[in-house]
């Protein structure tokens, strides 16, 4: 009797075959959602980033704005101090205070 090892029927070698071809579809499909997630994630990033940028654009902004409005108060004080005096002096000379 010979020996001729495993044997395998063109049937078995068929369905496994057809089993094979629905794996690798699986996988092509499974690799396809992927990199449709993978194209979803980097979209985000790229928004995110453009938000992040423009937040602080913002921030920037309201900083200078922040400081001219500090400044603008410290001029209208100043302006007001200045036209106190000014009328303080104005009064002393037309001798409304102090008799």
């Amino acid at each position: 009797m010979t020996d001729n090892g495993v044997v395998i029927s063109t049937r078995e070698l068929y369905d496994m075959i057809q089993e094979m071809a629905r794996s690798l579809q699986r996988i092509e499909a499974r690799l396809d959602q992927m990199e449709e997630k993978m194209e979803s994630a980097l979209t985000a990033d790229e928004r995110s980033r453009e938000a992040l940028n423009k937040a602080e654009d913002a921030l920037e902004l309201a900083r200078k704005l922040e400081d001219q409005l500090i400044w603008m108060w410290r001029i209208i004080a100043g302006a007001i101090a200045t036209g106190a005096i000014g009328a303080l002096f104005l009064f002393a000379q037309k001798g409304i205070i102090g008799g």
